[in-house]
């Protein structure tokens, strides 16, 4: 078996943690488009306001992907995936094989037309 999770924030190291508790030596790749790895999104405006030093700011140890034989592709975004021959393709054109797919990718915010709203005279 073979697995590759798109995503390096919380939810992919949550399943990334739960596929090594039922398979302790499947290959896993795990790319991510962020080059620092393993940190707390959500504690970003303590570090900001200087709240909370960087270190503080990681979730798992440095030897995280090492102790849990993962191969991080950090700083590589995906850009195509191909289901049917299962292989994901990155935006250097290498390719990388999968039995197993995760997108954890998380999702992007949305902003309210809140201008919108006001000229409606709506007060939501």
């Amino acid at each position: 078996m073979r697995y590759i999770i798109i995503g390096g924030s919380a939810a992919a190291i949550s399943a990334l943690e739960t596929i090594r508790s039922i398979d302790r030596d499947s290959p896993i790749d795990l790319f991510s488009d962020e080059p620092t790895p393993l940190f707390s999104r959500v504690l970003l405006p303590y570090y900001i306001a200087e709240e909370l030093s960087k270190p503080l700011l990681n979730f798992r140890s440095a030897d995280f992907f090492e102790q849990n034989k993962v191969t991080p592709h950090l700083g590589v975004r995906i850009q195509q995936i191909s289901v049917d021959s299962k292989v994901v393709q990155t935006e250097r054109g290498d390719h990388y094989p999968f039995d197993k797919l995760l997108m954890a990718t998380g999702g992007n915010p949305i902003i309210p037309p809140i201008q919108e709203s006001i000229k409606k005279g709506s007060r939501h």
